[in-house]
């Protein structure tokens, strides 16, 4: 029930929902809302949200979860600034995720413009690190999706990427 009276809130009056937040919840349940807010914000400014986020101090399973939505819808508007923020995330566990969640909707938005960021990525652990989500989130596609899109990436890292896919179990 909080869930959706933060929601609606942030709806309604974006500095209110904050306020409430920060001044009428505490413990566990000021964690969850200010979770809430970000991923409520994130649909109309995620980059807002997830300096908002950030501010207030990515702890807990909630925390987790919002920082994962926030990067799905900013890899719907801008795949290179959420993967960039997703890199400054404080954990590996997080980063790999948040490459994830952002690979993810990337490839659903924009495979080929993915494909061609990712190629003019200077090699090295970054790049690892990307071409590792790409693999990982491709696995949970059947092979003739894989080959959809990956068909205008540069052959070199189509065939990286689709090694990856071939050589870890699901």
């Amino acid at each position: 029930m909080l869930a959706q009276c933060v929601t609606i809130l942030m709806m309604r009056d974006r500095d209110a929902a904050i306020d409430w937040v920060e001044n009428a919840t505490a413990g566990a349940e000021k964690e969850f809302a200010v979770s809430r807010v970000a991923v409520a914000w994130a649909a109309t400014d995620p980059q807002a949200a997830a300096e908002f986020l950030r501010s207030k101090g990515i702890e807990g399973h909630d925390d987790e979860v919002a920082v994962v939505q926030i990067l799905q819808f900013w890899a719907q508007r801008s795949g290179p600034e959420a993967s960039t923020w997703a890199f400054s995330l404080p954990t590996e566990f997080l980063r790999q995720s948040g490459l994830e969640a952002v690979s993810e909707q990337w490839f659903l938005h924009d495979a080929a413009g993915y494909g061609q960021w990712l190629s003019n990525r200077e090699t090295g652990p970054m790049y690892d690190v990307l071409v590792a989500a790409a693999g990982h989130t491709l696995q949970g596609h059947i092979p003739e999706m894989r080959q959809e899109f990956l068909k205008q990436w540069p052959a070199e890292l189509r065939q990286r990427v689709l090694a990856l896919t071939e050589l870890t179990p699901r």
